[in-house]
């Protein structure tokens, strides 16, 4: 009769009615580390930390935690995306593909989305104008000499964008002009076939970095790690060198173990920068070892406030630079990093690889945690309002780990992500998967709202103050889209 009794009361329990048992979510936090900035671990909930109201006080905004791309580019958006599925507002054709991601600029009291095109066009559409018969015109149309990859830096109306021409160009907004193009690297010719041929290319960046001794410079891939003044001048170069391959795995479970790797490594879309590059054909000619053994980097650098550089590489790892450009350590990677770390509020630096893995190190290279994920992360990780690292896969998974390493949520959009996920002033996610469907999730991971756009869309969006969403996709169109 006890065995009846104590079976009653578990089928009373209410959740258990069905049959089906179901879980506790899981909570935001397990420690304080784990929450951001001002907030503790209360009951696995990130709140306010409670201190006197004299020590949250500030007369003006704290400086950035990090600098990555330019102003605006971290992943954090100052205006709120529309709360339900926004409506088409315009559309203007740009003549080519783009990969790179809009940048809202104010030019001449309107703001303009300004972005590079693969036949080299540097252009701006107005999105905000001073009469709204502006909205959606072109504004500005430069031509620079070689395929943009990289999304613009913008400050002080000069966008600061690279090509394939392994130049960084400077261009003045609101007349066209060229500032200054400053040609880095040795590959001669600079376009020549080949993966030779496209390692000077300038695709990493630019960031706009913190102001050190007096100015704020530029920091960008290459065939290495660049640091150049707002003027154009060289201020550092370090090159990044392979390191020799490991010996080849053999034993009886050498086969099962390279077959495991290789499906590590899906591939990306085929405007993807890398795979144009795989599919260039070798030029003649022979190169020394240590050329060969060169590394591209097609990643953002980050860069913080004291001047440290953090960059993730091809087969390289993860490398920390010294302000001055002095190589401090690196950590090996399970595969290639396509996409720039972010720099949590804990202080540790957070990068994703192709191999599907997301890893924490501190500032001297130690890791503090990893997180394994289905898929690869070809993608730059962006910033939660709470301090958490929002992450998008090839498995079409979005996740938002906490400082700490724990996962606060895991959305499952069942389709390839390549394009970076942005957050906007209210914690609003927002991301492009393959299939060219625009994604709107809210902080704790519910879906808010979908949009399906014409074209498949490489590239993170933009959002304006106002909140006005602008993609630009792969069949070189830019197109807004606003509250219905």
């Amino acid at each position: 009769m006890r065995i009846w009794g104590i079976l009653a009361m578990l089928l009373a329990t209410p959740g258990c009615r069905d049959g089906t048992a179901t879980a506790d979510p899981e909570p935001d936090c397990i420690r304080d580390m784990d929450c951001g900035a001002l907030q503790a671990c209360r009951n696995g909930q990130c709140v306010a930390d409670e201190k006197p109201v004299n020590e949250l006080t500030q007369t003006e905004p704290p400086p950035p935690t990090a600098y990555r791309g330019g102003p605006g580019q971290w992943g954090l958006f100052a205006g709120s995306a529309p709360s339900e599925e926004p409506e088409l507002l315009w559309e203007q054709p740009l003549g080519a593909a783009v990969s790179a991601a809009p940048v809202i600029a104010e030019v001449a009291g309107e703001q303009w989305a300004v972005v590079g095109t693969h036949h080299g066009r540097l252009v701006g559409v107005v999105v905000h104008g001073q009469s709204p018969e502006r909205a959606g015109s072109m504004a500005l149309d430069t031509w620079l000499s070689g395929i943009i990859w990289g999304t613009a830096a913008i400050a002080d109306g000069i966008a600061y964008v690279g090509a394939d021409d392994d130049t960084l160009h400077a261009v003045q907004l609101a007349t066209g002009a060229a500032v200054f193009h400053l040609r880095v690297g040795d590959c001669e010719p600079p376009r020549a076939p080949g993966p030779m041929g496209s390692l000077c290319d300038v695709d990493g960046g630019p960031t706009l970095g913190p102001v050190l001794d007096g100015r704020a410079d530029l920091y960008f891939g290459a065939n290495g790690i660049y640091r150049a003044t707002r003027s154009g001048t060289l201020v550092f170069h370090t090159p990044v060198i392979a390191a020799l391959p490991e010996p080849k795995k053999t034993g009886k479970n050498a086969k099962k173990r390279r077959a495991k790797d290789r499906q590590h490594k899906p591939g990306k879309s085929s405007q993807s920068k890398k795979n144009v590059d795989a599919k260039k054909t070798t030029s003649g000619g022979s190169k020394p070892v240590d050329f060969l053994r060169r590394t591209h980097v097609y990643a953002t650098p980050l860069v913080t406030p004291s001047g440290d550089v953090f960059v993730g590489t091809q087969g390289s790892g993860l490398l920390a630079l010294a302000p001055d450009g002095r190589e401090r350590w690196r950590v090996p990677l399970r595969g290639d990093v396509d996409g720039s770390p972010v720099l949590t509020d804990n202080g540790l630096v957070v990068v994703g690889d192709d191999g599907g893995q997301i890893t924490a190190f501190d500032q001297a290279g130690n890791q503090r945690w990893q997180v394994k994920t289905e898929g690869s992360v070809q993608s730059a990780l962006a910033l939660g309002r709470r301090g958490e690292v929002i992450v998008a896969t090839t498995a079409g998974q979005l996740l938002a780990i906490g400082p700490g390493g724990n996962r606060r949520f895991t959305r499952e959009l069942d389709v390839p992500i390549y394009s970076s996920p942005r957050v906007d002033a209210a914690g609003t996610i927002l991301v492009v998967s393959e299939d060219g469907m625009l994604h709107a999730v809210t902080p704790r991971g519910k879906l808010q709202w979908q949009l399906q756009l014409p074209n498949r869309v490489d590239g993170a969006v933009a959002l304006t103050p106002a909140g006005v969403v602008v993609v630009a996709d792969v069949d070189g169109v830019m197109a807004a889209y606003g509250p219905k």
